[in-house]
């Protein structure tokens, strides 16, 4: 079992650094797969744990000027190794303007993965810097549990509005949270007659309006189910008759065969939802699911809100093509495709 590559160009070094900290701010632990054409930077929680998974796939060609592997045999030319994804995001981080960068497997008493960057010095001499990498050789028997996952038939796909954006989305939506926790409330019985209607603020004369971005629909919705009365101390936060807290701690994703987006959070106290409009949908998607779903009809997700920050955060640079998936209270799939490097991340329903 055999690998060894090398990077010689600045871009393909560069784009390569990218990668490995998009991978490191998305999983703290991932598996390498290396086989000859491709790289693959994998992520396999059970979904049934509510944990996420991730596929990120890399053309070898693209990258590498260099590039020898040899499997476990011929019938299986294939490597699986384990390992810290911030361990390899430090290491390449060291090669800024380096004049090429060298990986290989080796075995220093313990498998590595060992990052050999050639720098240029003030004096025009390279010297050499070595990091070696901690890897765990994954066997062939778990293998299997590693492969690329099954994509389900979505409900509706959305092409995606600029991350960077809806990352600032979700971030405030949090912060409302965050703020409505600290809001002190003394709670006395549960409402036993039919609630009231809800009451709908005017964010432009409300405190609350500075924590959502400019340039959206918004609509703030304050849904009274239990009788609330403030009090001097902060002792108290939003609770039920129970004494558990009903505040906001899921994200809800909405969208439709329309083209338009939804993010809301909400609960007994409180509503807040941010609209995109007119992304667009997939051609073929759009076909296939039009056929039993009206338009206008919403699919919708429940997610940890704290799971798509994450996402979200490991994204640098805006992605050539986003495209969400919506499988209606099951799961959201996202697809995206930076330049030449291929993202798919999974992140299932809470329950």
């Amino acid at each position: 079992m055999k690998f060894r590559a090398k990077i010689a160009d600045a871009a393909c070094l560069n784009h390569f650094t990218r990668v490995s900290c998009m991978v490191a701010k998305l999983a703290r632990a991932c598996t390498l797969r290396i086989r000859p054409h491709t790289l693959n930077f994998i992520l396999a929680d059970s979904a049934a744990g509510g944990g996420v998974s991730m596929w990120c796939e890399l053309p070898q060609e693209n990258f590498f000027s260099e590039f020898q592997m040899e499997g476990v045999s011929e019938e299986n030319n294939e490597i699986y190794v384990e390992l810290t994804a911030e361990n390899l995001s430090r290491a390449l981080k060291t090669a800024q303007n380096a004049r090429a960068l060298k990986v290989k497997l080796t075995n220093k008493h313990f498998p590595c993965l060992t990052v050999s960057i050639e720098l240029v010095s003030v004096s025009s001499s390279s010297r050499m810097v070595t990091h070696d990498i901690p890897v765990k050789v994954i066997p062939r028997k778990l293998w299997k549990n590693l492969q690329e996952p099954a994509v389900p038939d979505a409900d509706v796909s959305i092409y995606l509005p600029v991350l960077k954006t809806m990352k600032s989305v979700v971030e405030k939506m949090k912060n409302i949270s965050n703020q409505l926790r600290g809001v002190p409330f003394s709670v006395t019985s549960p409402v036993r007659e039919p609630p009231p209607r809800p009451v709908h603020l005017s964010l432009p004369s409300s405190p609350l309006r500075g924590l959502l971005p400019a340039g959206f629909s918004e609509s703030l919705i304050l849904w009274p189910v239990f009788s609330l009365l403030p009090v001097p101390c902060g002792s108290r936060c939003c609770l039920d008759g129970a004494g558990v807290c009903r505040l906001p701690r899921h994200l809800i994703i909405e969208a439709n065969l329309n083209g338009d987006l939804n993010l809301k959070i909400e609960s007994e106290i409180v509503c807040v939802t941010t609209h995109f409009k007119d992304l667009g949908n997939p051609p073929s998607a759009s076909e296939n699911e039009s056929e039993d779903r009206s338009p206008e009809q919403m699919a919708e997700v429940q997610v940890d809100i704290r799971k798509f920050l994450q996402f979200l955060a490991g994204q640098q640079v805006n992605p050539t093509r986003g495209v969400c998936n919506v499988v209606s209270h099951k799961m959201v799939h996202f697809d995206l495709l930076h330049e030449d490097v291929s993202l798919q991340y999974f992140i299932p329903a809470l329950s």
